[in-house]
């Protein structure tokens, strides 16, 4: 066993001397470690400040006012299935969470107590798909503009997910690496992360089987890759069949759990939109922020769609539309989407599109790069705070 050990710490202390490796720490992982250490000591102190918001929600760690600011809302219930699984009572609403990333907390929680590996699993995903948008930058551009995709990725308003208990990060290890596996013919590898992207997230199976056959039938290229993307993602929609059926009993579990009932979308026979005079009676409050945050974040998508089509990169297009465009049908009206800033990450070609935008001299981009922190601490900040209405 000890000499295992040391034969494994070998092998890393060899690969973190790699020009691969060296491209990691300097690009990927000491931006992303210094811009991270600074938020969450700034989302630290202005919660503590308001803290007088945070009985009024549950608590996953009540005694720990640092970690406790990252494990709000949605985190809670995979923070459940990590612990207790999938319900046996198909509606359950923690059953509406896809088991990608509770399954890998609940391992790593044999070691550590289930919130810090909550926390860490986020982040050391999050690093993992900071690495491999790099590596996908430099299929479409130069050393510099890999290095500026990936400081736009980490101070984008809402990427502060990637660092809290949700499954954001997880989808973007995967979704990004099957991209990444597509565009340089690594089929088999484009198989597995594909089928991991399904179980992932919900809009991990269209997102990364209708674009690539579409852009298949457009440009004729890359035929093996895209058959692998489509039977990982078959392999992926069976196991996660089999993970209900075994757990609740239920194969349908995800569409059969109240949160998701209660969208009514598709079997509503007498949907009740919202009215836009449902703004003027809330005024200028949290709540119009939220929504002017997601109506944003839909806009911002519909440009990228729009530039990656012009270039046409249809594959990344259609992507991103997929990725935006199913959980806007999960709504209502427009009047109200939610969660819309949040989904916006999964659209991660996002971020390519970003790094053509964004002005590179430093004189220009500085200021971007500090409007774009303040909106994200301000918005880690309420998310912390219990008052992030999604």
């Amino acid at each position: 066993m000890k000499a295992a050990a040391v034969k494994a710490l070998e092998r890393i202390r060899a690969w973190w001397s790699w020009p691969a490796a060296r491209s990691f720490r300097a690009e990927v992982l000491l931006p992303y470690a210094v811009q991270r250490a600074l938020l969450v000591v700034a989302v630290t102190v202005t919660a503590s400040v308001h803290s007088r918001w945070l009985p009024r929600f549950d608590r996953a760690v009540p005694n720990n006012p640092i970690l406790d600011n990252w494990l709000r809302w949605d985190a809670l219930h995979y923070l459940h299935v990590a612990s207790e699984g999938y319900s046996l009572m198909p509606e359950a609403r923690h059953n509406g969470f896809f088991p990608l990333f509770p399954y890998v907390v609940s391992v790593v929680a044999d070691v550590l107590p289930l919130p810090w590996a909550a926390v860490l699993v986020s982040n050391l995903f999050a690093l993992g798909a900071l690495e491999l948008l790099r590596r996908l930058a430099l299929e479409y551009g130069d050393a510099d503009f890999a290095r500026r995709v990936v400081w736009v990725a980490i101070l984008f308003p809402t990427s502060f997910y990637l660092t809290a208990g949700y499954s954001e990060s997880t989808f973007l290890f995967t979704g990004i690496g099957a991209v990444w596996a597509w565009k340089t013919g690594r089929w088999r590898v484009a198989a597995v992360f594909a089928a991991l992207t399904v179980l992932a997230r919900p809009v991990g199976a269209p997102a990364l089987t209708a674009p690539f056959v579409i852009g298949l039938l457009l440009s004729r290229e890359r035929w093996k890759p895209t058959l692998a993307l489509l039977g990982g993602a078959a392999v992926g929609m069976a196991a996660l069949f089999t993970i209900y059926q075994v757990q609740t009993g239920d194969p349908l579990a995800f569409f059969h759990a109240t949160g998701v009932q209660n969208l009514r979308v598709f079997w509503d026979d007498n949907p009740t939109p919202l009215s836009w005079s449902l703004l003027q009676d809330e005024g200028v409050s949290l709540n119009l922020v939220r929504r002017l945050l997601n109506w944003g974040a839909v806009a911002f998508a519909f440009a990228v769609v729009i530039s990656l089509a012009r270039r046409r990169e249809w594959e990344l297009a259609l992507l991103c539309a997929v990725v935006m465009g199913i959980p806007i049908g999960f709504h209502y009206s427009f009047v109200d989407l939610t969660s819309m800033s949040r989904y916006v990450l999964g659209a991660f070609p996002l971020f390519l599109v970003l790094g053509r935008w964004v002005p590179h001299d430093r004189s220009s981009s500085r200021y971007v790069d500090l409007g774009s922190q303040m909106l994200q601490l301000g918005l880690a900040s309420t998310f912390a705070e219990g008052q992030w209405l999604e």
